[in-house]
């Protein structure tokens, strides 16, 4: 069998991702906008299918002048990520949501034509029916 991350309920979860000034409820409305979330022209990372968020978290602290997107589906699993940002790392978000979802989160018709094609990827993936979060597990896609 492959390596699969055990899922363990949260059992408060709810509190914590009502509580975290890290976790973006209302993502759609920052659809081609995510800038003006963090407020600079740095460049945006996005990792797909974070999991509990070890990766994102360290890269986020090491680069400082990167913005980095997280996206998780499971509650849980963004629950525990989320408790592991240390506070004030101003460059990091996160967003619970299934990455199949990612046309309503970022504009396709974004000026990067390597997310443009990402997108048009994963939505091919998900007219087939075939599972993305494979596919893109820990994968960082630079969005500037």
């Amino acid at each position: 069998m492959g390596d699969f991350m055990r899922l363990r309920n949260v059992k408060n979860k709810e509190e914590i991702m009502n509580n975290s000034n890290y976790l973006v409820k209302n993502y759609y409305d920052y659809k081609g906008k995510w800038r003006e979330l963090f407020n600079n022209d740095n460049p945006i990372y996005i990792e797909i299918g974070m999991g509990k968020g070890k990766f994102i978290i360290e890269n986020a602290v090491m680069y400082p002048d990167i913005n980095f997107i997280g996206i998780e589906k499971y509650d849980s699993v963004i629950a525990k990520g989320l408790q592991k940002i240390p506070e004030g790392l101003n460059n990091l978000v996160m967003i619970r949501a299934d990455a199949l979802d990612i046309d309503n989160i970022f504009s396709k018709d974004d000026k990067d034509p390597f997310l443009k094609r990402l997108i048009e990827f994963i939505l091919i993936f998900l007219i087939l029916g075939l599972k993305i979060d494979i596919i893109c597990v820990d994968c960082l896609v630079e969005y500037s």
